[in-house]
């Protein structure tokens, strides 16, 4: 009794977890042992979606025709890949939150804090990413569908995912948006049941029938589909053109020795050399800036060596600022870190943030490019 009331304060699916432990253990199988066995068996990823179409029968978002249809295609190859794309995504539904645990327990035991403070301080953490557009579940999906791009050298058929894939809640219908040009029935029925599956946590306006799961919808499955005809029309009109890649790398030296530059003013106003995340805006605004302006100085290339282009000059802007940022630390170290800390820890920091961003930069550039400047 008395831990009903300690937790009756918390959402409701929070508290019977704290309070039963059967749903707790069914929670806990669902959201980390389901998702490895729908990834590993494509038994269970059909059956999965064999599942998913029964209900959406009974909610009447499919008609009998298009159940049909569907059931006829789930053992194809293409399906099958993006299902198991889907089950990986699933299995990035909890980073977040673990990640978000880790951190406040990290800095609760290295600061000496009480558990209470601790399990406060991680609550805190958790609803914040919430509030966020990219969260570290999203980075990981994202960081997927990169390598699934750059593994089969096939960027056609990721265009939608690739975007969508980097920011939440979204980023959860990124796939069955892609089926979109193959299969559209399909399509159109993931999409519905895994948006107004997300707008329905939200209360009040996230009602069945509502005008938000309506708007939700037309943002995440008619604006990508549009964005993608014009990115066509866009290939279209560049090819023939010569195709350049140096601009990537020039945008990344460029980025990498502004940033550098910063530090140096950062130093001479401070007396000290900044931190490696002291200057986060311009670790994140200067490569989105160097993929943009990778993309529109690379003439006739296709987007998929564009993105390959950019995690290059990313990565390479990343290399050339570390060894400025340890010059700098040479020059003015820090009473609590060694030269060798770092070149390694501006490295590290370097190749997670500045490749991405830079990939970022291009696919944001030629998502939002007005027409205007795509026909020059």
């Amino acid at each position: 009794m008395l831990g009903h009331l300690a937790c009756a304060w918390l959402p409701a699916s929070i508290h019977r977890v704290l309070t039963d432990g059967a749903y707790a253990a069914d929670r806990l199988r669902y959201f980390f042992v389901r998702p490895v066995r729908l990834y590993f068996n494509a038994e269970a990823r059909e059956a999965w979606l064999f599942q998913m179409i029964d209900e959406g029968r009974r909610k009447h978002m499919l008609t009998e025709a298009d159940a049909a249809e569907i059931r006829a295609v789930a053992g194809e190859p293409f399906i099958q890949k993006y299902l198991k794309s889907l089950a990986v995504h699933l299995c990035t539904l909890p980073v977040t939150q673990v990640v978000a645990i880790l951190i406040a327990v990290g800095w609760g035991i290295w600061q000496g804090w009480s558990w209470g403070k601790i399990m406060l301080s991680a609550g805190a953490l958790v609803f914040l990413f919430q509030l966020t557009p990219i969260s570290p579940g999203s980075l990981a999906r994202g960081a997927y569908v990169v390598y699934l791009v750059v593994r089969e050298r096939n960027f056609r058929d990721y265009t939608i995912a690739l975007f969508l894939s980097f920011f939440k809640y979204v980023g959860y219908l990124a796939f069955p948006i892609q089926m979109a040009s193959r299969y559209p029935a399909l399509a159109r029925f993931m999409a519905a049941h895994w948006a107004t599956d997300a707008v329905h946590m939200i209360p009040v306006f996230g009602e069945r029938g509502a005008l938000l799961e309506h708007a939700v919808f037309g943002l995440c499955y008619n604006y990508p589909l549009t964005v993608r005809r014009r990115m066509r029309e866009r290939a279209a009109r560049r090819a023939g053109r010569p195709a350049r890649m140096w601009p990537a790398f020039a945008a990344g030296a460029v980025a990498a020795a502004l940033l550098c530059g910063a530090e140096v003013l950062w130093w001479r106003g401070k007396g000290a050399a900044p931190g490696e995340l002291a200057l986060w805006p311009l670790m994140m605004g200067l490569p989105l800036l160097a993929g943009s302006i990778a993309t529109l100085w690379a003439g006739g290339a296709a987007l998929s060596r564009r993105v390959i282009a950019a995690l290059a000059g990313g990565a390479a802007m990343a290399a050339l600022f570390s060894v400025g940022h340890t010059v700098l630390h040479a020059v003015a170290p820090a009473a609590d870190e060694t030269l060798g800390g770092a070149l390694v820890k501006s490295f590290l920091w370097g190749v997670f943030l500045h490749p991405l961003f830079c990939t970022l930069g291009v696919l944001a550039t030629e998502v939002f490019m007005p027409e205007r400047r795509a026909r020059r």
